[in-house]
């Protein structure tokens, strides 16, 4: 709970308090010890090693479509439940608000996520994204990862934390959050400052919440894939200027299928990806991989961050 970190009558409340509930999840990023590995594919991996940058795909593009509805109806649930609670006329004009922006489905600044698991050879991620063998997975550091290291732009465009599963926990944490939204609006009401169009703002912020919140929920049923993800937004306020700037939509195929994306550029200039080992999809020749990523590392005058290679020990056809 957050109540003693904020002033409810603070009509910036809502930006304060959703930004630091958002933001990357530092407990849990302590608590990790190991490498998040990334699944990609032979030209996924030329394309990260060559331009030092992950690629972060548009939400709606993602392969499970489940995923997109899952977060959000339980989000919703769980407000009508928070809100039915009170008996509250303010409050279900609130709702009402939140469930008509949801509806209106407003994406005009949509999130992208860039996935990794805390498993590095796991058959699953092998088979959807590390081209059954031909592939790689990729071991980053999370902590030097999660270390945000451009000068110009503000930490709070970017989120890492881990997908949560566990149904209760996900209810949970929403509920934590609802209520102090809640909290909020009796605090404005209470004051004679809640006006209809402060309403409308806390209803978009919680909408927006809702839909970043979703991106870290996931049915218990991937649970084996222990996921971690950073999101981002396709743009970010410059500290210098203080101006929104547009981070470059780009285009790639998957088969036949058009997917947008953004290079997620976080690390300063000259900064190599904290890329400490690479595991071989079966089907590829280690020797000739090896001497590729030797080339590649050379190119950038770091032959001593060349990672560890080793082979992966799931066999596929």
């Amino acid at each position: 709970m957050y109540q003693t970190k904020y002033d409810f009558a603070d009509e910036d409340f809502c930006w304060k308090y959703l930004t630091n509930e958002t933001f990357h999840n530092e407990k849990a990023i302590k608590q990790y010890n190991g490498n998040l590995y990334h699944y990609t594919t032979p030209q996924g991996l030329i394309g990260i090693l060559e331009n030092q940058k992950l690629w972060a795909t548009e939400f709606s593009f993602l392969n499970d479509a489940s995923e997109l509805s899952y977060g959000m109806n339980l989000s919703i649930e769980v407000l009508e439940n928070e809100i039915c609670s009170h008996a509250n006329t303010i409050l279900d004009k609130y709702l009402l608000l939140v469930e008509d922006l949801i509806k209106k489905k407003k994406d005009i600044n949509p999130y992208f996520v860039t996935s990794f698991s805390e498993y590095k050879d796991l058959l699953s991620q092998w088979k959807g994204y590390g081209q059954n063998g031909q592939g790689f997975s990729l071991g980053f550091d999370l902590k030097e990862l999660s270390r945000w290291k451009r000068k110009d732009i503000l930490d709070v465009n970017y989120y890492i934390q881990p997908v949560i599963y566990n149904c209760e926990e996900q209810k949970n944490e929403l509920k934590n959050i609802y209520k102090n939204l809640i909290e909020h609006i009796f605090t404005l009401e209470t004051k004679g400052i809640l006006t209809d169009e402060k309403l409308e703002e806390i209803a978009s912020s919680s909408v927006a919440l809702m839909k970043l919140k979703s991106i870290f929920f996931k049915s218990e049923f991937f649970q084996e894939e222990k996921e971690w993800r950073i999101v981002c937004r396709n743009f970010y306020r410059n500290v210098t200027t203080w101006e929104l700037e547009q981070e470059k939509v780009k285009f790639r195929f998957i088969g036949s299928k058009i997917i947008p994306y953004v290079e997620l550029d976080i690390l300063p200039e000259k900064s190599l990806l904290p890329i400490k080992e690479i595991i071989i999809g079966t089907k590829n020749n280690i020797d000739e991989i090896n001497k590729i990523i030797s080339y590649i590392y050379t190119n950038f005058g770091q032959q001593k961050l060349i990672p560890e290679l080793e082979y992966s020990n799931i066999p596929l056809r």
